[in-house]
């Protein structure tokens, strides 16, 4: 009988803990799911053709908008777009490669 007890005692308190357990596994999967969702509807523009692979950063593949103006680094040759300030690939500044219109000042 005694252990019944126990039993029922410890009850609410497994409860407890279940449910913090049970709540924690549903946000990861549901961030698990918005990752799969993501990745799903990036790889559907890639099909479709509104993104085209530029190279990788490391083990990282690059992908950008088609028709996106492009150079290549004058250090490796490394195809790059606007904006970047440094190669992915060999890390040489590349911010020269696209001048900076000057800014005309008031008057």
């Amino acid at each position: 009988m005694d252990a019944v007890l126990f039993f029922l005692e410890g009850f609410p308190e497994l409860l407890s803990s279940l449910g913090i357990v049970m709540l924690i596994s549903s946000a990861i999967a549901f961030f698990l799911v918005l990752v799969m969702i993501y990745y799903a509807r990036f790889v559907r523009k890639v099909v479709l053709g509104r993104y085209e692979p530029l190279g990788s950063a490391g083990p990282t593949p690059v992908f950008v908008l088609k028709g996106t103006p492009r150079a290549r680094c004058p250090g490796c040759g490394t195809l790059v777009i606007r904006g970047w300030r440094y190669c992915p690939s060999c890390g040489r500044e590349i911010g020269s490669l696209w001048p900076r219109k000057a800014r005309e000042g008031p008057g």
